[in-house]
C-alpha cells in the first residue's frame, strides 16, 4: 500500500512536534512505527491527502494522534470519492512455504547478526509477513519488539501456565540459529 513516512509522516515533521517524551532515535523510531502500523494499509493518494488536510486544519503544534489520523483518512475518503483501502483477508503466515522462504531469507549477514543479539526469531517473523528482509529502519523496530517480548518471558514465574510454549520457542530459535550459522557461518 502506500508509503506512510514519505507520504504522511515527513510532511507533517515540519509543522508539528513529536511528544516530550521522544528523547533518541530509538524513541523515535518505536512512535513511527505505531503510526506506520496504523495507516499501513493507505493508499498514498489517501495518505497525503490526509497530511494535507490535518496540516492546515489542525491548530495544536503537537503532532496528531493516531486516532486522528486514521479519521483524517477516512474524511478524505468520504469528501473526495477516493478509493478507501481493500479489505484484506488475514493471510496464513505458517503455511510451509512461507516458512522456507523465511527460513532462506534468515540465511544472511543481517540473520547472523540478529542469531548473535537475540532476535532472530522475530526477523523469521517478518520475513514471513512481508516476504522479504527487514531494512534498517524496519530491523531496528525488529530488533527492538523482539527485546521487550524477550524481558517479558524472563519475568515470567517458574510453572507458568506459558512454560511449554517458552520451551517451544527457546527450541524454534535453537533451530533456526543452527540454519543461520550452516549457511552463512
Amino acid at each position: 500500500m502506500g508509503n506512510v513516512i514519505k507520504n504522511f509522516i515527513d510532511p507533517l515533521r515540519s509543522s508539528f512536534l513529536f511528544p516530550r517524551h521522544i528523547k533518541d532515535s530509538r524513541d523515535e523510531e518505536q512512535f513511527i512505527s505505531t503510526y506506520v502500523n496504523h495507516l499501513k494499509g493507505q493508499t498514498d493518494a489517501v495518505l497525503i491527502a490526509a497530511s494535507d488536510h490535518i496540516a492546515k486544519t489542525r491548530t495544536v503544534r503537537t503532532f496528531p494522534l493516531p486516532a486522528e489520523c486514521l479519521q483524517a483518512c477516512r474524511d478524505c475518503v468520504a469528501a473526495f470519492g477516493m478509493t478507501p483501502p481493500p479489505k484484506l483477508k488475514k493471510p496464513d503466515y505458517w503455511t510451509p512455504e512461507l516458512i522456507e522462504l523465511a527460513n532462506k531469507l534468515c540465511c544472511c549477514k543481517l540473520g547472523k547478526e540478529a542469531a548473535e543479539e537475540g532476535w532472530l526469531l522475530g526477523m523469521h517473523d517478518f520475513c514471513r509477513q512481508y516476504r522479504r528482509v527487514p531494512d534498517w529502519h524496519e530491523a531496528g523496530q525488529v530488533a527492538a519488539q523482539s527485546a521487550a517480548l524477550n524481558a517479558d518471558i524472563k519475568l515470567l514465574p517458574k510453572g507458568s501456565i506459558l512454560a511449554p510454549l517458552v520451551k517451544a520457542r527457546k527450541e524454534r530459535y535453537r533451530k533456526l540459529a543452527k540454519l543461520v550459522k550452516e549457511a552463512v557461518g
